[in-house]
């Protein structure tokens, strides 16, 4: 797992990302990047990838399925399955409106990122209750407060 820290809106504290990867991965030594990053970079990559001209919270971005296929096969690109990249800029403007902790939020857009290259999907209102009942889980698991209180 690598944890990349590029903007200065949230203090990270390292072990914290690392243990939700792990809770959201449900395995040991998930081969994930991550990167920190603030709203110019991640509507850059957003508008680059996706098409979306817009700054955003996560995107995630699954190496091992068949759209990233390598020429050598069960390999991933640079030995990482995956890469998660969340903003801590939008961590701060959403926490600041719900009267929440900024970096328990940052840890929420990581865990959904991790959860999306684990083959979560929230585009149906079924996949998006499976989704949110295991970030549920996975909050609680690291001591964190619902996300989702109604």
């Amino acid at each position: 797992m690598e944890i990349h820290d590029f903007q200065d809106h949230v203090a990270v504290d390292a072990d914290r990302v690392r243990r939700a990867v792990i809770a959201a991965a449900g395995e040991q030594n998930p081969a994930i990047s991550i990167s920190i990053v603030d709203n110019a970079t991640i509507h850059a990559l957003n508008r680059q990838h996706l098409g979306h001209d817009r700054a955003t919270d996560v995107i995630s971005f699954d190496y091992s399925s068949d759209s990233f296929a390598c020429a050598e096969p069960d390999t991933s690109i640079d030995d990482v399955d995956g890469e998660v990249i969340a903003s801590a800029e939008q961590a701060v403007i959403v926490a600041d409106d719900l009267g929440r902790d900024p970096f328990s939020e940052l840890l929420l857009y990581i865990i959904h990122g991790v959860l999306h290259i684990k083959g979560f999907d929230d585009r149906s209102e079924d996949e998006k209750k499976r989704m949110r009942a295991r970030e549920k889980e996975v909050c609680r698991k690291l001591g964190m407060e619902d996300p989702w209180l109604e």
